[in-house]
């Protein structure tokens, strides 16, 4: 580490901690929220697939049908503390920690969204779900956009905010690269996996590429939600995410960015919960 960043990294640290949420890069949470902000699942433990243990909980498991929330790159479940107790009364909801980031383990391989993707499936297998709803933000919605391409018949409807299909629906970052280097070296020290910073953040320079026959082949119900004021992804590559898969629905949430479901709880709840319900 240059002397100027050894300078540097411990202030933005201690800055960045005393806010609940900052963005890390292009895409995806730093996860300064502690675990202890999560609801208290009825049921929660570790499955031990494709190497490592990966952590979920679960909420009223018998609820009429089951919703999997994904959350944000170098984020956790905690992301969804907002969302879990407005979808468990009606909703067996389960939640999921990727592997490297909340309470999941990783393993020597770099981490990529057909990792994650697969990690996702050995889980529902793990838990015999046989199919599931998915609301996934940021790398989350990602990791729902390759299961309804590639395991269409695990998935019943499709939420996704603040995902990009490909690395070019990024906004250029406007901060020097010094900077973007700090916030990296902030992420380590926070988050407590360097490795899993490390390799998340070089999986969104080169990952997503689903081209436009593979969104067209979506089939299952699918709305495609932002925030009028996202920080990360281009509105144009939004719209035209909505436009390649058939059928899906747009909602752009006002006066909220990318992180609209810590922002605005009740306006994004509301959107979600209208579409799980299919009102």
């Amino acid at each position: 580490m240059r002397p100027v960043r050894a300078l540097l990294v411990p202030l933005v640290a201690m800055a960045l901690c005393t806010v609940p949420m900052a963005e890390l890069g292009y895409v995806g949470a730093m996860p300064a929220a502690p675990q202890s902000l999560l609801p208290h699942p009825d049921h929660a433990g570790f499955a031990n697939v494709n190497g490592v243990r990966i952590w979920y909980g679960i909420y009223n498991p018998k609820g009429r049908d089951t919703v999997i929330l994904l959350h944000g790159g170098l984020g956790s479940s905690v992301d969804w503390r907002y969302q879990i107790p407005v979808l468990r009364p009606d909703h067996r909801v389960v939640v999921v920690d990727s592997r490297g980031q909340g309470r999941s383990t990783r393993s020597g391989q770099a981490i990529s969204y057909d990792l994650m993707m697969a990690d996702v499936i050995a889980l529902m297998d793990h838990l015999k779900i046989r199919k599931a709803a998915f609301a996934g933000w940021s790398d989350g919605g990602i990791i729902g956009l390759d299961i309804a391409i590639h395991h269409p018949d695990r998935i019943t409807r499709l939420f996704t905010y603040g995902a990009n299909f490909n690395p070019d629906g990024l906004i250029p970052s406007s901060a020097p690269t010094l900077l973007s280097e700090i916030k990296v070296d902030v992420a380590s020290l926070v988050d407590d996996h360097e490795a899993t910073v490390r390799d998340v953040t070089a999986m969104w320079n080169e990952e997503p590429d689903f081209t436009p026959e593979q969104l067209g082949s979506i089939r299952v119900p699918t709305m495609i939600a932002d925030g009028a004021l996202e920080e990360a992804i281009k509105p144009e590559h939004t719209r035209e995410l909505a436009r390649l898969i058939p059928g899906a629905e747009l909602a752009i949430l006002p006066d909220v960015g990318h992180s609209g479901l810590l922002e605005d709880p009740a306006a994004f709840n509301r959107l979600l919960t209208g579409f799980l319900d299919g009102s």
